[in-house]
């Protein structure tokens, strides 16, 4: 027997993940094999990175792949009870991509494949506020409804 509270393990992952890059501040880098944020005076973890040959490159694809991951759970969860959990971390993680793709900017490096992934994160976040505003209508208009309908027994 399941709890209705338990988190199945594909949305825990991609929740994870999201508040990973959602943490990111401006002039941080990633270290996604020891999920860990750098700094400049970090030198140390850049050694490992670098022995992981973990670079730019190949975090752009891992980013794509968690933003992705995102947006299929955001339409594969949407009953789910920790919905609003996984909406809050998306919309943070574009922060964090965000933070991320300034701090590249600045050292002169290409980050168009973060501009379209910031793009997508963006239109999917009006896509959510545009439903939340319609079923927020949806909510006022049926407590009017049910207001007049009790209203007319007196």
């Amino acid at each position: 027997m399941t709890s209705d509270y338990r988190i199945p393990a594909p949305l825990q992952n991609t929740i994870d993940n999201l508040s990973f890059l959602a943490h990111t501040q401006e002039g941080e880098k990633l270290f996604f094999k020891e999920k860990i944020h750098l700094l400049r005076s970090d030198w140390g973890a850049r050694i490992r990175r670098y022995y992981y040959n973990e670079n730019f490159e190949s975090q752009k694809k891992i980013i794509k792949e968690i933003v992705e991951s995102g947006l299929d759970s955001l339409e594969t969860y949407k009953e789910n009870l920790h919905y609003p959990r996984l909406v809050q971390e998306f919309i943070s993680a574009k922060d964090g991509i965000s933070n991320l793709r300034n701090t590249y900017f600045k050292e002169l490096r290409e980050t168009g494949e973060l501009d379209t992934v910031l793009y997508m994160m963006d239109e999917q976040i009006k896509g959510l506020n545009k439903e939340n505003k319609e079923k927020e209508n949806d909510y006022i208009a049926d407590a009017e409804n049910t207001s007049n309908s009790s209203n007319e027994h007196y």
